[in-house]
């Protein structure tokens, strides 16, 4: 600071009408030129900087990095990263290995490979948001897809549509290290601001890593937080929240899903069960959007009608793929897994219930507590549906049949007030004379089919009546 001072002082006290008052002003304009020469040149240089280091937060490396073990509960972790202390704006999990990529040219480069999730566009926005597309799109739907940097596909000489196969993969012993059967298909090539990334990087979907990367491949989970700065404060949070999720034991998962939304299609409601392969749900909910009378969002979120049904059947056959099987119009678990709570209450059976909201069954009239905790506390009573007992058969007997095993004699007979099964099985029948085709009934059991699970709206109502 002294030596700064000193010049500055023998600048100020030139002659400035002197001889020498030129030779001052010039050399004051030649400092003042080199200065903002430097300040342009710094700051072109740290906007140039930000670029690299932006790209490479967002698409290669993150703000954290966490390695899972092989017992790794993912849900809980999730739950944990998404606190609202913490600053967390996406995590996502993928699989990376190194690969010598061969187009069907023979030309051939190396590649590091992420597996990443076909969601990864809509869920971490800071991606999206450095991950230019310049030709195709960053579609991962399918495990054949492959998403290529720009300098890479020019290496191998690829466009969108091309092949190309993943000559040699580094792995473990279930690995094979030299193979010509692992091709895919090109549906995207990116760009962004970091040269290595363009030139190295090339993405595939989690469940292509996990075929094609063995049993021992490592998965990471990369944390995007809104405020940098934060990410040792975040770690240690997450450090605490590991041992208290290693030390949890939960039996059962579940994971509720809607369909018919505006704007989803086919593909990118498919892409909605990937998330079954990383935790370990046993038991998913898949409801139909509807319409509540005064909701806010009643008159802006219309269900798409048109598509349910095809939607429905996504939904049919990608849970079966994966060992969970419906077992209600609206609920589907593996074995072992089903609602007990929901099976007791379709098939009438006895419910106490404590809280606000909370809803109960004495086998003739059905309760629900007042939703105020406030006057819950203060002893509110509850409102009783109350109905005649016939009228109350006919309502438990309808519901239970939204369920895909519906009725046999030995159920009905467990029913509070049951009536006699035999006329159970003529209401049936009377109904299966209007909507034939809807039913399966034998001498103890009563069923929905396929077709008529997909009607059960109408069909309940010609039982009530």
């Amino acid at each position: 600071m002294n030596w700064i001072f000193f010049v500055s002082r023998r600048f100020a006290k030139v002659d400035r009408s002197g001889r020498s008052a030129v030779t001052g002003f010039l050399a004051s304009l030649s400092i003042c030129f080199g200065v903002m020469t430097l300040i342009v040149t710094v700051s072109v240089m740290n906007g140039f900087q930000m670029g690299f280091i932006d790209s490479i937060m967002e698409i290669s490396s993150a703000h954290i990095r966490v390695t899972a073990p092989q017992d790794f509960d993912q849900q809980a972790f999730e739950q944990q990263c998404f606190r609202p202390e913490l600053g967390v704006v996406a995590m996502e999990p993928m699989y990376e290995a190194q690969s010598l990529l061969a187009s069907a040219t023979g030309r051939q480069a190396a590649s590091l490979i992420r597996a990443v999730s076909p969601d990864i566009m809509y869920t971490d926005a800071g991606f999206a948001q450095e991950m230019q597309m310049i030709s195709g799109e960053f579609d991962l739907s399918r495990p054949g897809y492959i998403v290529l940097g720009s300098q890479l596909a020019r290496q191998l000489g690829l466009r969108v549509g091309s092949t190309v196969n993943m000559l040699a993969l580094s792995g473990g012993s279930d690995v094979d290290l030299i193979s010509d059967n692992r091709v895919f298909v090109v549906s995207g090539i990116f760009s962004c601001g970091y040269a290595e990334i363009n030139n190295s990087y090339s993405f595939i979907s989690l469940d292509a890593g996990q075929q094609f990367f063995g049993k021992d491949a490592t998965k990471l989970f990369a944390l995007k937080l809104a405020d940098s700065e934060k990410d040792m404060q975040v770690i240690y949070q997450l450090e605490k929240a590991l041992d208290l999720i290693a030390a949890a034991d939960f039996s059962h998962w579940n994971c509720d899903l809607i369909y018919a939304v505006p704007g989803q299609d086919c593909r990118n409601w498919a892409s909605e069960f990937d998330a079954l392969e990383r935790y370990p749900i046993d038991h998913v909910s898949c409801y139909n959007l509807t319409q509540e009378e005064g909701a806010l969002l009643s008159d802006k979120l219309v269900p798409d009608m048109e598509t349910a049904a095809e939607l429905e059947k996504i939904t049919l056959e990608r849970l079966a793929e994966r060992g969970i099987f419906q077992y209600e119009v609206s609920n589907y678990a593996r074995p072992g897994g089903e609602c007990q709570h929901n099976v007791n209450v379709w098939r009438g059976g006895l419910l106490r219930g404590f809280g606000p909201s909370a809803a109960g069954f004495d086998g003739t009239d059905r309760q629900s507590e007042v939703p105020s905790v406030e006057d819950w506390l203060a002893g509110a009573f509850p409102e009783v549906d109350r109905i005649s007992v016939p009228e109350r058969l006919n309502e438990i007997f309808a519901v239970n049949l939204r369920t895909v095993a519906g009725w046999k004699s030995q159920d009905w007979l467990a029913v509070p007030h049951h009536d006699s099964w035999q006329e159970r099985l003529s209401l049936a029948g009377d109904v299966e004379k209007i909507y034939p085709g809807c039913f399966e009934i034998t001498a103890d059991s009563v069923k929905l089919t396929r077709k008529g699970l997909s009607f059960w709206d109408t069909i309940a109502e010609e039982l009530l009546s």
